[in-house]
């Protein structure tokens, strides 16, 4: 219901829409995404109107029993996001991402702001979960981001809640979760 391929389409390269990217990494047997997002063009960005727009959604699979490589997947897809797009912040899981993400830091290739697996986590996820509800997000119909959203679930943890995995391993919600940390 949330699938607007008249809005949520990719933007060219140059493009002044402002875009905030969440980017989610793992070495072996889980996957890496990288998102974009953008609000919705017709939009005032406040409380009223929040409407979130997928602009580009990138994930990586490790090689069978291999590791996956920042230096030929996350690192030149964060870099080509930085030079060809209006990037204002990228968010990032610290766990696996700090070197490459303080590195680009200081190499002056955008702004990177680190969102952590707990605390804030548990807020874009109920935020991402509501938008879905009251059709405030809106996608390009991108396979890969649709197959990670109906792999997840919602687990509740006090007022808050996670999206975790609905089978108990090997299914894939990298890319529905950096959504959700993309647009808080």
């Amino acid at each position: 219901n949330c699938y607007a391929p008249e809005v949520a389409k990719p933007l060219w390269p140059g493009d002044m829409t402002p875009l905030a990217v969440a980017i989610d990494a793992s070495v072996s047997g889980d996957c890496s995404a990288i998102v974009a997002v953008s609000r919705h063009p017709d939009d005032k960005w406040d409380a009223t109107t929040r409407r979130v727009v997928e602009r580009s959604t990138t994930v990586f699979v490790p090689p069978k029993g291999g590791k996956l490589d920042y230096s030929k997947t996350l690192e030149p897809t964060i870099m080509q996001l930085a030079e060809n797009y209006n990037v204002y912040r990228f968010v990032y899981d610290p766990y696996q991402l700090h070197k490459l993400c303080t590195d680009l830091r200081n190499a002056g290739v955008g702004v990177f702001e680190e969102f952590n697996q707990a605390g804030r986590r548990l807020v874009a996820d109920k935020q991402f979960y509501d938008m879905i509800i009251l059709k405030q997000f809106l996608h390009s119909g991108n396979p890969v981001l649709r197959e990670h959203v109906q792999n997840a679930k919602a687990k509740s943890e006090g007022s808050y809640l996670r999206m975790v995995p609905k089978a108990a391993s090997g299914t894939p919600i990298d890319a529905a979760v950096e959504i959700g940390r993309a647009h808080v």
